[in-house]
């Protein structure tokens, strides 16, 4: 008999997802709107204000948020009274509720790449499962016996499987480690996870107890709160963000994590309105920075991008953990060879198992063995032997880990973490935390291991209650001080080696978060970054505050260091640069101090002035990002700080947002723009359903984002003189209903298009172009220079008998 380690894997049946579920309006559809109270303004008084023209659905009044959920029952009504009810002084801001649809969780990584490993598989040890642990210093503060206690850290995702042995298996009952929270999918207080996953897998990398595979949680100690906003489709809207962060307040929560973000970079939408109240009143709100990196340059989601709140990017596990199941194998058995089988297994060419992709519906399961194992059964079956197999089912508990070292990543921002700034050239991501292949829990007492910024927020969550039981309570400025003052900059990766330069602050914020040194370090920073904007808008001087919060005179020396240059657009193009494309340039702003060596006493505070030369010789149409950090460091060797700064030696709202060619109508969502005088066929008008998907779309390619796209239909051949107005110059029908569009990223943007017009009217038959408009970043609305404007090729539109 001969002991094996087998992976196996279930083959998984790919649901069929649609584009977008929701369905095209008619002329009676219902249309939600969440309206914010003005400060000081009476609830009763909003509710005069939509009296008669909505009905109120929801109520909220709490401390930092308060207004209403309403329903307009005429869509083509919906439009004229968010602007009549915005232009109330009683109302703060009005928004559509948007329906958001979740990505699955982090990629479960049951193989990893060979690339990514330079030893051979070893069995791990609680050391080499806690790797993540080890590199923010984790295990440092668990050394010294802080795990959390004393905060109560809410979750605000698909609630949380309490049931798993990984939380005690309790919910509410005194001493259960997820205490409180709130289902606001399903309006009770019963948060179960019991069909997403996502939430039970944050939650561990937040506060996992002993379990069987012998990882740890961040704060094992601390208080969990589940609040689900996340349905079993994956889908989670405006309204039950809002209110699932307003209870998590009002519940005593001293942190806040949200393992969600969405692609904008613009910060002023009723969720930013309602994270800035929660932060200004104490409270840290924890987001991930997303998983878009591939995208390159300013893609800041959010609310995660609303000022004070924190975005966490993240790197690659220096460990790369995989669940192996043990089983066994007998040369000359019982077994027999099964022609045409539902089941087999297959082994990889390194020292890892492979990962499989299974498409064939016959195939019922499958199985990977490493290659020494494969090499073996070869060899034995080549001879005539027969190899039969004994194994436990995955689901039983016979499961170990076993690790490799990343020798080409680890420790490196991830490819896939999501890039800064905002479109106002705010730092963002903050800083990063590990996040690629983890290991943590998930739905039925499993565990797996994923990847993505929604295991590295959490665990900067865990890390902020970690600091509370070492300093007591902080304000979020002062922790994000401690943290990006503290963080570890990390060398530039491409995916495939590390480069001797650091990478920019763009990508990875302060660098790689460090807990401990966070939690007991004796000198604090402010702010905790300097942006410098760009060339329109350039700080020439920005303050920095040294605190000594020692006992004894500290005697500092500053200096800077710089990170890699890149270029957002690419050379020669319109279109942004994708990343690990993107250009590197060795260029960087010179600095100079008004002070170079800085003596504070204990206790007080000194203020120096930074003001940076930015790097000559530069493309500025291309938008040059320069970045760095300013560096404090003790003369005694006792302290090393830093601050990160970046700047853009470019003018934003000198370039262009909407690509000239970048506007077509398309068949259906995500194909190709159609020819010059191709027809479009629309459903029947007033058919009352249909999926979204199969519609025809409008097209947008935006090269850098905008607040405000307007799309106007002009018409060429119909008889629409009833009909048409004038806009900026020009004869138009009116927009399509689901224009304007307000915070748009950068890159491919649709929307679906059945005829019908914000006014309610169908475009009648006939030819027609489409006149689309993006406002510029730092663009005046009023000011049709700073507009962008693109015009499709013309169309025919016909409708279905």
């Amino acid at each position: 008999m001969v002991c094996i380690s087998l992976l196996f894997l279930l083959a998984k049946i790919a649901l069929t997802t649609l584009a977008d579920n929701s369905t095209a309006a008619t002329d009676d559809e219902s249309v939600s709107y969440i309206i914010e109270a003005a400060d000081g303004v009476d609830l009763g008084t909003v509710k005069n204000v939509v009296a008669g023209a909505a009905t109120v659905v929801k109520e909220f009044n709490y401390k930092v948020f308060r207004g209403y959920t309403v329903v307009v029952s005429q869509s083509t009504k919906a439009i004229r009274l968010a602007e009549e009810w915005e232009k109330n002084p009683a109302v703060k801001r009005c928004q559509r509720v948007r329906q958001y649809q979740t990505p699955k969780s982090p990629t479960t990584s049951m193989g990893t790449d060979k690339k990514e490993h330079t030893v051979k598989r070893r069995h791990a040890n609680v050391a080499d499962v806690n790797s993540p642990l080890m590199m923010a210093q984790i295990d440092m503060l668990h050394a010294k016996g802080y795990t959390g206690n004393g905060s109560r850290i809410a979750l605000v995702d698909s609630g949380v499987d309490y049931h798993h042995d990984a939380f005690g298996g309790c919910f509410r009952k005194q001493d259960c480690l997820v205490s409180f929270g709130y289902d606001v999918v399903d309006g009770d207080k019963d948060p179960m996870d019991s069909c997403n996953g996502h939430g039970t897998s944050v939650a561990s990398i937040i506060a996992a107890q002993p379990n069987r595979l012998g990882f740890t949680g961040v704060a094992p100690k601390a208080t969990l709160g589940a609040y689900r906003v996340v349905d079993c489709k994956g889908r989670m809207s405006t309204a039950a963000i809002i209110e699932a962060y307003s209870r998590a307040f009002e519940d005593d929560a001293h942190v806040i994590v949200g393992a969600f973000s969405v692609s904008e970079g613009f910060s002023d939408s009723i969720e930013s309105s309602l994270i800035r109240n929660i932060v200004w009143n104490g409270v840290p709100c924890i987001f991930a920075a997303g998983n878009s990196g591939e995208t390159g340059p300013f893609d800041g989601n959010s609310p995660g991008d609303t000022e004070g709140a924190t975005s966490v990017g993240f790197s690659d596990n220096i460990l790369t953990p995989t669940p192996m199941f043990k089983a066994e194998y007998r040369v000359d058995g019982d077994g027999a060879v099964a022609h045409g089988a539902k089941y087999f297994i297959t082994h990889g060419t390194g020292y890892d198992v492979e990962e499989l992709n299974l498409t064939r519906a016959r195939i019922i399961a499958a199985g990977a063995v490493d290659k020494d194992t494969g090499d073996r059964w070869v060899e034995l079956i080549r001879k005539g032997r027969t190899v039969t197999l004994k194994m436990a089912s995955p689901s039983t508990r016979n499961q170990r880990i076993s690790t490799y070292v990343n020798g080409a990543t680890g420790g490196a921002v991830d490819l896939r973490s999501s890039w800064g700034p905002t479109w106002t050239m705010d730092q963002k991501p903050d800083f990063v935390a590990p996040g690629g292949n983890m290991l943590s829990a998930h739905l039925a007492g499993g565990y797996a291991v994923e990847s993505g910024s929604s295991n590295s927020a959490p665990l900067v969550a865990g890390i902020v209650a970690l600091i509370r039981e070492v300093r007591g309570h902080l304000d979020p400025v002062t922790i994000n001080s401690l943290l990006s003052s503290t963080a570890k900059a990390q060398r530039f990766n491409d995916g495939t080696k590390f480069y001797d330069y650091y990478a920019p602050v763009a990508q990875q914020g302060a660098g790689l978060v460090q807990a401990y040194d966070a939690a007991f370090v004796k000198t604090l920073l402010a702010p905790s970054s300097l942006s410098f904007n760009d060339s329109d808008h350039f700080v020439r001087s920005q303050a920095v505050t040294i605190h000594n919060n020692g006992s004894t005179e500290m005697t500092y020396r500053i200096s800077h260091v710089p990170a890699i240059t890149i270029y957002t657009l690419a050379n020669g193009s319109r279109n942004a640069s994708p990343f690990p494309g993107v250009e590197t340039v060795p260029a960087a702003a010179e600095f100079k101090f008004s002070q170079d060596t800085i003596v504070v006493k204990a206790g007080q505070r000194v203020t120096f002035e930074a003001q940076p030369t930015p790097p000559s010789g530069l493309n500025a149409w291309r938008l040059p990002l320069w970045s760095g950090w300013i560096v404090i460091n003790s003369t005694d060797g006792t302290t090393s700080l830093s601050i990160p700064y970046q700047g853009l030696a470019g003018s934003l709202r000198n370039s262009t947002s909407l690509d000239p060619n970048g506007v077509g109508m398309m068949q259906s969502p995500n194909s190709q723009f159609i020819k010059e005088g191709e027809t479009i066929t629309l459903p029947r008008r007033g058919r009352k359903e249909h999926a979204a998907d199969i519609l025809p779309g409008i097209g947008c390619r935006l090269i850098l984002g905008s607040r405000l796209m307007t799309a106007h239909l002009l018409p060429l051949s119909c008889p629409c003189q009833n009909i048409t107005t004038e806009y900026w110059g020009t004869k138009t029908i009116g927009q399509p209903k689901s224009f304007p569009q307000i915070n748009n990223p950068h890159g491919e943007l649709t929307a679906a298009f059945d005829g019908m017009l914000e006014s309610g009217n169908y475009a009648p038959p006939g030819r027609y172009m489409i006149v689309v408009r993006a406002l510029r970043i730092f663009g005046n609305a009023t000011n049709h220079a700073d507009w962008d404007t693109a015009v499709s090729p013309s169309f025919n539109i016909k409708y279905q008998e």
